[in-house]
């Protein structure tokens, strides 16, 4: 009996393992279904996206045969994608060198089993250069063997002509940086330089690698107030965040030059001043014609001035000296003869003076003649030898050949005299003076140089300005009458001086009217 109620438990117990069993097998195959059917969703949804990518998705077999390629392939070539399907590039009559690099990818992804990255360029149906960033990478079965290649073909055509367009506009930027005269540079918070352009060579004859990564500090060359000049100006750029505008003077291998400078700020992101930017332009052509044109203006109106009361002047003083002369010959003035005599000199004194004052007149009659400079030099030099001898100093010529020009004789006369007269008197006892005459472009140049000790900045600066003299008994007329000499004559007086010596470069312009009539 009870060997039976075991039996019948035995039977129930594996009944309900059995259907315990046929639930699971039942849930697991509903699972399996939606598993199937949650697959099959992603997969229509995958296809979707695949064939609505802007991008060429496609895969190959082993033999570099379509087995898939989305529509877009059909914008560029025209072909349809089907087409495409069980057919090698070739096959479908692509160009042929992009079928050679296409073949020789697969043939690489399918050897090695790496994936390779690159671009390429494809000349569509319509004509049109077209980039592509292109990617293929191997897939592998079970064995994990490479049974296919995915690759991707992105277009980059829009990006590629963006990146042309701003390296040409690199490009230019990067001409009219290096090429500009302006002297343009960067720099940081701590006063460093990260960017000079070449300009700066042009000034201080250093070229642009000695100043890159370098602090103002750590500039030799520069003077120590210029450096803390040009910190502050910088550091207030960094401190306000606005444009610092001034000007300064530097002392270049040529000279001394004014500049007008701009610095600005260079902002990142977040609003903090990352660079300086600073510009110099320079000016000293600017502040040279400014400069003279006062000097021309003060020169006319003394010169204006003498025109007027000269004569008016002059014709009294002569009265006076007649008769003092006449009263000085009376034997009861004997006695009295030298006082005589010093009041004469000082009439013919004031005399020199008011012939100077007209000789600055802007409207001074001149009497052009074809004439060679040459020869007025030649006839002076006797006369300016022996005025030399006398202290111990000396005058040389060295004459070229050079074209005859319009000049008015007596005045070059004085211009050289008077030039010359300051050449002798800058200089100690041994001293020389060089006459030189050269043609240089189309200009005919009257050079004279001393051996004196050169002309303070301060004084350069005043040079020809009527009345202003650092002699003790001189006018201050000298070098005026001969500046209004030279812009009677179209020419120019660049004086270049140093510590030693100073020389005076006369510039004679030929005009096309007196290039017509030297003919």
């Amino acid at each position: 009996m009870s060997s039976e109620i075991n039996t019948k438990e035995n039977i129930l117990t594996e009944m309900q393992e059995l259907r315990k069993e046929l639930h699971r097998f039942e849930n697991s195959q509903v699972q399996h279904l939606q598993y199937q059917q949650i697959i099959r969703q992603s997969q229509k949804e995958y296809k979707t996206l695949i064939e609505h990518l802007p991008v060429i998705v496609a895969r190959v077999n082993l033999l570099s045969q379509h087995i898939y390629i989305n529509p877009i392939i059909t914008s560029d070539t025209n072909i349809p994608a089907q087409d495409f399907i069980g057919k090698t590039f070739r096959d479908v009559g692509l160009p042929n060198n992009f079928c050679t690099l296409w073949e020789a990818t697969f043939s690489y992804i399918f050897a090695t089993g790496k994936e390779v990255v690159f671009e390429s360029d494809f000349i569509n149906y319509q004509g049109k250069h077209c980039f592509y960033h292109c990617k293929a990478v191997p897939e592998y079965d079970q064995e994990h063997t490479v049974q296919s290649a995915l690759y991707t073909l992105m277009n980059i055509t829009d990006l590629k002509l963006m990146e042309a367009k701003i390296y040409q506009q690199h490009q230019e930027f990067q001409a009219l940086i290096e090429n500009t005269p302006d002297i343009i540079s960067r720099i940081d918070k701590d006063m460093r330089i990260s960017f000079i352009n070449p300009a700066i060579k042009d000034l201080t004859g250093v070229s642009v690698e000695e100043y890159l990564d370098k602090t103002l500090d750590e500039i030799p060359h520069f003077d120590k107030d210029f450096i803390e000049m040009w910190k502050k100006k910088n550091q207030e750029v960094f401190h306000t965040k606005e444009p610092n505008v001034f000007e300064y003077e530097f002392p270049g291998i040529h000279g001394n030059h004014h500049f007008h400078a701009r610095i600005v700020p260079e902002f990142r992101a977040d609003g903090t001043v990352e660079y300086a930017l600073s510009n110099s332009r320079d000016i000293t052509a600017h502040k040279n014609m400014t400069a003279e044109i006062a000097r021309l203006d003060r020169l006319n109106l003394v010169g204006e001035m003498a025109a007027s009361i000269g004569h008016e002047v002059r014709n009294p003083m002569t009265t006076v000296r007649g008769f003092l002369q006449m009263i000085s010959l009376k034997a009861e003035y004997k006695k009295h003869s030298e006082f005589f005599s010093i009041m004469i000199e000082e009439l013919d004194r004031a005399n020199t003076i008011i012939t100077e004052f007209l000789s600055l007149a802007k409207d001074k009659s001149v009497d052009l003649k074809e004439l060679n400079l040459n020869d007025i030099v030649i006839t002076l030099m006797p006369l300016m030898q022996a005025n030399g001898i006398v202290d111990n100093k000396y005058i040389y010529s060295d004459l070229k050949q050079i074209p005859n020009l319009l000049l008015d004789e007596k005045e070059i006369r004085q211009l050289i005299l008077n030039i010359v007269h300051n050449g002798f008197e800058a200089m100690e006892p041994g001293g020389n003076i060089y006459i030189k005459t050269f043609t240089y472009d189309d200009t005919v140049v009257l050079a004279i140089q001393d051996e004196g000790k050169g002309i303070p900045t301060d004084v350069m600066k005043k040079l020809g300005t009527p009345f202003f003299t650092t002699k003790d008994t001189g006018t201050g007329l000298g070098l005026a009458v001969c500046y209004s000499i030279a812009n009677r004559h179209n020419a120019t007086i660049q004086p270049i001086t140093g510590p030693n010596g100073t020389t005076f470069y006369i510039v004679f312009q030929i005009t096309k009217e007196e290039s017509n009539i030297l003919q």
